[in-house]
């Protein structure tokens, strides 16, 4: 698809506007090293999340795929991609994963500049991308549920971090 190409590949690794550096700082790495698995999805609604979740848990296993994006073919919606993020969120993030749904009319602005909307492709998309040292300022944004397991999943990604003890505090709230 051209369309994710142009978005991967040049877009997120164009200077970003409000800041140094690029839009995404770790898209040109991921290219370079060949870090990104695609999968195009189509067909029924009801075997889209099946189908993408059985793709993670494969994605899992590839030894040096850091990043997984699932496009849609044009007959589906941002919303709906929204709505396969939200099915998919507990388990991508309890494995150290974050998950997001990307497309044309998307309106979350960057974190840099409320006038700056770079999770705006031309097509459909939901990346899924192991979780990074910054993405703890999400956790509260996510809701108590999913915002847990992503705290899970960072403190098993990152324990040594200041919220790495999190995993043994909620482990031991748990029991």
């Amino acid at each position: 698809m051209k369309e994710v190409g142009a978005y991967l590949g040049e877009f997120l690794n164009s200077p970003h506007p409000h800041r140094s550096g690029k839009v995404c700082p770790f898209m040109q790495k991921v290219l370079d090293e060949n870090q990104l698995l695609h999968l195009e999805v189509s067909g029924k609604d009801k075997s889209v999340v099946k189908t993408v979740k059985d793709f993670f848990d494969d994605f899992l296993t590839a030894s040096n795929k850091t990043v997984l994006v699932v496009t849609f073919s044009h007959d589906y919606s941002l919303s709906f991609a929204k709505k396969v993020a939200r099915k998919l969120r507990l388990r991508t993030s309890f494995e150290g994963y974050m998950i997001g749904a990307f497309g044309p009319d998307e309106m979350t602005p960057s974190l840099h500049d409320q006038n700056f909307f770079p999770f705006r492709p031309d097509c459909v998309m939901l990346v899924i991308r192991t979780m990074v040292p910054h993405d703890s300022q999400f956790f509260n944004q996510a809701g108590f549920i999913a915002g847990t397991a992503m705290k899970v999943g960072y403190s098993k990604k990152y324990p040594n971090e200041s919220n790495g003890s999190y995993l043994s505090r909620f482990i031991k709230w748990l029991t």
